[in-house]
């Protein structure tokens, strides 16, 4: 890649580091800002959607975004009553949207269908937990898995417009702050699951946990520090793990043995990789930005700084690689693209 980016103006983010796919240094290269029709605030999840090459934003209190990662426009608002929204997940004709709205003050949690075809929401229903968080819509079964933060455990779903109840998989432990937003590795019929200091690996054949593992890292203060949003590695078999207090763990998928434990600025929320450039990005919302970590070499190796609260959330666009870090103070999407520094 050539910096004629850089001499147009662009502005250069502060980290300079190696890629292993690529013959030279890199750095990173402030692409667009996205500015979002919302206000300042927690916005949450990004999601890139290979299928059609989208990336799908949960805005700060209401509405989702779909944007045009060819244009880096947004291309479509999702209304339709998402209120506070959270997760998403997909398959090739719908988005599941999870909502943790309030009506008179109570909870109306809500899990919404939205068409691929108009972009409108076509049906929406109340799941059987409370406060739906993270979502997997798995294509290979048929089934569509919502965590549920306030209930300790997982509902199940058909996929399709209307969703049907199928039953739910408990999660360990019973009580405390909850699970968090894990990973779907459909193939291998497995979900890895964050809950408190706990990682856990549940069988979707069997739809029981096979393995767990209390991480139990101190925190700054003496608190145990939570594990948070992770990404597996198809290309080492490496589960990276982020955490409130404690850095980034770099786990064995196969055993949930921590391999390493990598420090951040801040404690982080969501995770993403490039597979073919094999970096990690961790999103911090007190950091201000996210780290960078090298997934071969198991090393950190740079910091990108938004300049603003709540970046706690991210997503990878691997065919063009460019990093997408949704910056919730200033409502927009900060879009960054590795470019060498080779002339």
């Amino acid at each position: 890649m050539k910096l004629s980016l850089l001499r147009r103006g662009i502005a250069v983010a502060l980290v300079l580091l190696p890629l292993s796919s690529m013959a030279d240094s890199v750095n990173f290269a402030l692409v667009k800002k996205i500015t979002l029709p919302t206000v300042d605030g927690h916005g949450d999840l990004l999601r890139y959607d290979p299928g059609n090459q989208q990336i799908y934003a949960s805005m700060a209190r209401s509405g989702g975004a779909v944007i045009n990662t060819k244009t880096h426009n947004i291309s479509h608002i999702i209304q339709g009553g998402i209120e506070n929204p959270s997760g998403m997940s997909w398959d090739k004709n719908y988005v599941y949207w999870t909502s943790n709205a309030k009506s008179h003050g109570h909870p109306d949690d809500q899990i919404y269908v939205v068409s691929k075809q108009n972009w409108k929401v076509v049906y929406h229903f109340h799941p059987v937990g409370l406060t739906p968080d993270a979502i997997y819509a798995n294509e290979k079964n048929h089934r569509l898995y919502v965590v549920m933060n306030d209930s300790n455990w997982i509902d199940i779903y058909s996929l399709g417009e209307k969703p049907v109840y199928l039953g739910q998989i408990p999660l360990y432990p019973t009580s405390g702050s909850g699970p968090d937003v894990g990973v779907l590795r459909a193939k291998a019929n497995l979900l890895y699951i964050p809950d408190d200091s706990w990682e856990e690996t549940i069988d979707l054949k069997t739809n029981k946990i096979i393995a767990k593992v209390n991480t139990a890292l101190p925190g700054s203060v003496g608190e145990s520090s939570h594990t948070k949003g992770q990404v597996y590695d198809e290309k080492t078999g490496d589960l990276w793990v982020g955490t409130t207090k404690g850095g980034i763990l770099v786990l064995n998928a196969s055993n949930l043995k921590i391999i390493k434990r990598l420090p951040s600025k801040a404690g982080i929320d969501e995770v993403a990789l490039d597979p073919k450039y094999q970096l990690i990005y961790a999103f911090e919302s007190k950091g201000k930005g996210f780290n960078v970590y090298n997934a071969k070499t198991l090393q950190l190796v740079g910091f990108v700084k938004t300049g603003y609260l709540s970046t706690h959330t991210g997503a990878v666009n691997p065919q063009t690689h460019e990093i997408y870090a949704y910056a919730g103070m200033d409502h927009t999407i900060f879009v960054y693209r590795p470019i060498s520094s080779k002339p």
